[in-house]
């Protein structure tokens, strides 16, 4: 694992800052049930900014992000536990344009860090070649995921990172 010695990190940098709370008393004890009763899968890309994006208020949905906003096993998981625990009801899946899951390939990948570290990741880099096409498979997966009975609605959209747009991902049933 890299270390970096004696120089400060970012995350120093970051903790230095101080705590900002901006929660009132009430807001304190509020429970952690999303009020929209909605989950948001996103990407991880700094372009994405869902709160605005969405126009949300802290305290509206659970906000789950990955590189590139794709259903995976431990989206699935989360997922599940808030529906099961924290009452949400349903999905919405936003992945965005000029992503970079679309920039490379996964078998590739694998190939350059186990050539690293001599050790191959088992595990999916779930790269795909086109957004709209990711997005209603995501969509088909949550779909058909026997564990989501609680879902009610699904929807999915893509971000277009240079219009500042969101377009909706239509999948028949």
């Amino acid at each position: 694992m890299a270390t970096t010695g004696n120089r400060e990190s970012n995350i120093d940098k970051l903790l230095a800052r101080g705590f900002a709370s901006h929660l009132s008393p009430e807001e304190l004890i509020r429970s952690g049930d999303p009020n929209q009763r909605v989950v948001v899968v996103t990407c991880m890309d700094t372009r994405i900014n869902p709160y605005r994006i969405l126009n949300l208020a802290e305290g509206e949905v659970h906000l789950l992000r990955n590189a590139g906003g794709v259903i995976t096993n431990d989206i699935i998981r989360s997922i599940l536990i808030s529906q099961r625990l924290l009452n949400t009801q349903e999905v919405l899946v936003v992945q965005h344009t000029k992503c970079g899951m679309a920039t490379f390939e996964g078998e590739q990948f694998k190939d350059e860090i186990e050539l690293e570290t001599h050790q191959r990741p088992n595990f999916d880099m779930c790269t795909f070649k086109n957004v709209y096409d990711n997005v209603e498979a995501s969509l088909r997966s949550l779909r058909d995921n026997p564990f989501l009975t609680r879902t009610t609605h699904i929807r999915g959209y893509v971000y277009d990172v240079d219009e500042d747009r969101l377009t909706e991902v239509v999948v028949d049933p």
